[in-house]
């Protein structure tokens, strides 16, 4: 089995390339400045946008500041690694 790239057809591939662009070039800069990672947990469905940033607050050793609305889940490992 080869690799999920490997599958997306040229219009796909190229959304992919400009998701991967827009996080090198615009949201990594940005979170490499910044002092921390703050977060809003509510009950809606994982946002992917979110996973890919507490995913690089991680890598760049961020503290991560996690808010919790009423009703929502924290995931066990994400109460661990937060700071309040």
């Amino acid at each position: 089995m080869g690799d999920w790239l490997d599958r997306l057809n040229e219009e796909e591939l190229e959304g992919w390339n400009e998701f991967v662009r827009h996080y090198r070039e615009d949201v990594l800069p940005r979170m490499e400045e910044s002092a921390l990672f703050m977060t809003v947990v509510s009950p809606a469905r994982t946002d992917i946008k979110f996973a890919v940033e507490l995913g690089m607050a991680i890598m760049l050793e961020k503290p991560i500041i996690t808010v919790v609305t009423p009703g929502a889940r924290v995931p066990q490992k994400l109460r661990a690694i937060s700071e309040a």
